[in-house]
């Protein structure tokens, strides 16, 4: 990937010559271990970070410069996690069909990816090959985007030297301890390169990696088949976001007047995937004088994405506004490559990748693939969605966080905010965001929610002048727009980061002494005392019913307010966040639970799908005794769970939405619907058949196995269930092993008198390594609905430090 024209292109203020440093630093890495002290910074040489582990493994750093911590950034995170890092570098640099040949599979859960490694080689060479993110970091991109600051390139270099040294100091690949890569030959050494292209991939992570299949798949008709190159390369992926996201989160931003101690409480609550490079990783981060901020980052991702400072809490949901669109093409006949805009031809461009490809026998062969673009963006296919390459049309993806390296300054910027102005005057200044809304609150009482991300300037006019018939239609999640006249093209504001995309002014945001509240539906209801209208249809589509979490989570904040959970006092402080958030309450059970215990008695026997009559009555007994709650002794849930994931859809509900009313309709069951008791049928005969009793206890059945334990999971994916757990049933396994995604990192956040204070879960761990001591500590932590204390300042630090090390690049 990096060739020394690029290497010059990252290295910001120091040069070609200080990459070279910190290379030749990082191979004679020297490290001091120090157990229960501290080492005092002021007795540290220069060109050192301090690294302090507390309670779980937490990773507290401290040094003099912006290089410097993010070289002990980098080290620390390398000994929790190198495997799952080194693994992603693999992706990036489009080298897996060499490593691991072309038909192994690359699963990302974050975007719903499945693929094999020679398409996922493909669309990273491709990015590879385009010198995107090189003309990002020099500022070069046609799009305008800003080039990333002096800071946020010396905490890149620093993290990766830092994630060299650690390699280097226990010797390479042969020394790390998790099996998952130990002595792997395709562990090695990166550079600032590989983690740029890191953060571009996570900008792209719910746009143009979400659609890499219908990229790659994308041939003229008429040339050779894509398949021909390798397995599975022809794209079949329906171009539709899956009925229950692989990431989403809630997040709840409390002002003076809604928590009890007059100033700012926030939670955070990331539902994001238990494996792979999503995976959360925390930290605390320390430059005296510049930076002091605690949180948790994703994998090979520098600074804290989620957490607090002294002055401002923040914690992230995904948008539901759209951030891509596709365009269709008015392509001139007999020239598959060629489209018109406005009457006038223009061609296509193309770019051809070769990748390494590891053969049956060891070999090294090579596999090559041309992609083709127009003037909006690169072109797919997907026939589920009808989005074909025919004679007469094709359609490009446009993706502005294609021109998207602003992630970092953002998040840097909100790292250092001193209140929620300041975060939000980081949002509208870098709009680097991709694909998040942003929910802070502040020791001044202010409660923020902001959804500056990067979406497509397509205005209402535009899309009702411009959508066609396969937008209005065919059930494609994205805008789809005529390509045919430039009318149609994204526009522009004054304030706009980069060219196509809507400036931080245009989009929503909501400033309030009460609350705000996202769990990922748009704006609209943000706080339904204030309703965020008059926003471009593509960034707030406030037509959508909200979903039963969002009806969850504000039902729940407003019984809180009101004092009427059964919790004591009224309000919101660091206690009762906690308890709200981790309630395990299935607010569809609440809904139709009732009537589905009366519907099930009155008939209890239904004819499953396959045709067999099933006996219903111990799963009606079940469900009358369950109190609809997911906590680990629930009986009941397992059976409300399956007969869920086969009833829930358009006719389960009997009444219909009311836009009047969003958050109580619709709300009674169709229980005249025959198709409910066969769902219910379906979900006993499942149950039965992986030996699971109606009636089992919902920890008994769902569980993860973490450090050599098996340790029960509370929670669920049902909709209406606000801490989400996706688990598939095993009938091998007689129930739910494992969790693919959800609940992950839970922050909860009080600002006092004194400074924050801080609670955290970190789901599934600090680290990776099955056998590593933090594997499975804070997932024991979770299924016990315990929280950990983070320790911030200096003095909580020292009193809580089991490990310290000073690092020298």
């Amino acid at each position: 990937m990096s060739t020394p024209q690029a290497a010059a292109g990252v290295t910001g203020a120091a040069g070609p010559a200080g990459r070279g440093r910190w290379r030749a630093r990082a191979a004679a890495a020297a490290v001091l271990v120090v157990l229960a002290a501290l080492v005092p910074a002021a007795d540290a040489a220069p060109g050192w970070a301090r690294i302090v582990r507390t309670d779980y493994g937490v990773a507290h750093i401290v040094a003099d410069d912006w290089t410097d911590v993010g070289f002990g950034e980098g080290y620390a995170f390398a000994a929790d996690d190198a495997c799952v890092f080194a693994d992603d570098v693999v992706t990036l640099r489009g080298e897996r069909s060499r490593w691991f040949g072309p038909a192994g599979r690359v699963r990302d859960l974050a975007d719903g990816l499945d693929t094999d490694n020679l398409t996922s080689d493909f669309f990273y060479r491709r990015i590879d090959g385009s010198g995107v993110v090189e003309r990002l970091l020099a500022g070069t991109d046609p799009s305008g985007s800003p080039a990333p600051s002096a800071r946020s390139r010396q905490l890149v270099a620093g993290y990766a030297a830092g994630y060299d040294a650690y390699l280097a100091a226990v010797g390479g690949s042969a020394g790390i301890a998790d099996p998952a890569c130990r002595g792997a030959p395709w562990v090695g050494p990166i550079d600032a390169l590989d983690v740029w292209h890191r953060l571009y991939q996570l900008a792209l992570l719910t746009t143009s990696v979400g659609y890499l299949p219908d990229l790659v798949g994308a041939a003229p008709p008429g040339r050779a088949s894509p398949a021909a190159a390798g397995p599975d390369t022809t794209a079949t992926t329906a171009l539709t976001r899956p009925a229950t996201d692989p990431v989403g989160s809630n997040a709840w931003a409390f002002g003076a007047r809604a928590s009890t101690g007059g100033r700012g409480v926030l939670l955070g609550n990331p539902h994001f995937p238990w494996s792979g490079p999503e995976r959360f990783w925390e930290v605390q981060l320390t430059v005296p004088g510049e930076l002091d901020v605690e949180g948790a980052t994703l994998a090979g991702v520098p600074g804290v994405l989620i957490g607090f400072n002294r002055h401002v809490a923040w914690s992230f949901t995904v948008s539901a506004a759209d951030a891509a669109a596709v365009y269709q093409l008015d392509l001139v006949p007999g020239q598959p490559t060629r489209y018109r805009v406005d009457g006038v031809p223009e061609a296509m461009t193309s770019q051809t990748v070769t990748v390494d490809v590891r053969g049956p026998d060891g070999r090294i062969g090579r596999r090559s693939r041309t992609f083709w673009a127009s003037r909006y963006g690169p072109v797919l296919v997907s026939g589920p969605a009808g989005l074909g390459w025919t004679t007469t049309t094709a359609y490009s993806l446009l993706d502005p966080d294609a021109a998207n390296l602003r992630l970092l300054d953002t998040v840097l910027d909100i790292d250092t905010a001193d209140g929620t102005g300041a975060v939000a005057g980081a949002l509208h200044a870098h709009e680097g965001l991709p694909w998040v809304n942003t929910v802070a609150a502040d020791d001044a009482g202010h409660a923020l929610f902001a959804d500056v991300s990067v979406v497509p300037h397509v205005t209402d006019v535009q899309q009702a002048a411009c959508a066609t018939a396969v937008g209005l239609g065919g059930g494609v999640p994205l805008p789809v727009l005529d390509g045919s006249h430039a009318s149609c093209l994204p526009g522009r504001d004054p304030d706009s980061a980069a060219a196509g995309i809507f400036g931080g002014t245009e989009l929503p945001g909501l400033v309030r002494t009460d609350y705000v509240a996202n769990s990922n539906d748009g704006p609209w209801l943000t706080n339904p005392a204030q309703p965020l209208t008059g926003y471009p249809l593509i960034t707030a589509d406030n037509r959508r019913p909200p979903s039963l979490r969002t009806r969850l989570g504000l039902r729940m904040i407003g019984q809180r307010l009101a004092g009427s959970d059964g919790l004591p006092g009224t309000g919101f402080d660091l206690g009762s966040v906690e308890k709200v958030a981790l309630n395990d309450r299935n607010y569809a059970a609440e809904l139709v639970l009732p009537d589905l215990v009366r519907r099930c008695r009155g008939q209890p026997s239904a004819r499953a799908s396959n045709g067999t009559v099933v006996d219903l009555s111990a799963g009606c007994t079940a469900l009358a005794g369950w109190d609809g709650r997911d906590g680990l002794n629930d009986r009941g849930a397992v059976l409300f769970h399956e007969f869920m994931a086969g009833a829930y859809g358009p006719r389960f509900f009997a009444d219909r939405y009311d836009p009047a009313a969003p958050l109580t309709t619709p709300a009674r069951l169709s229980t005249a619907d025959p198709g409910l008791l066969t769902a219910l049928a379906d979900a006993v005969q499942r149950l039965t058949a992986a030996g699971v009793p109606l009636d089992a206890a919902w920890g008994g059945v769902r569980y993860v196995r973490r450090g050599g334990q098996r340790v029960p999971i509370h929670g669920s994916d049902d909709p209406g269930v606000f801490n989400v757990v996706d688990s598939t049933l095993d009938p091998a396994a007689h129930g739910y092993p494992g969790v693919a995604s959800g609940v992950s990192f839970l922050l909860a956040v009080e600002f006092t008198a004194g400074g924050p204070r801080a609670d955290a879960i970190l789901a599934y761990g600090q680290t990776d390594d099955p056998d590593a001591p933090h594997a499975a500590d804070q997932t024991l932590l979770y299924s016990r609905g315990a929280w950990a204390r983070l320790p911030f300042t200096d003095t909580e630090v020292r009193a809580a430090a089991r490990l310290a090390r000073t690092v020298h690049p």
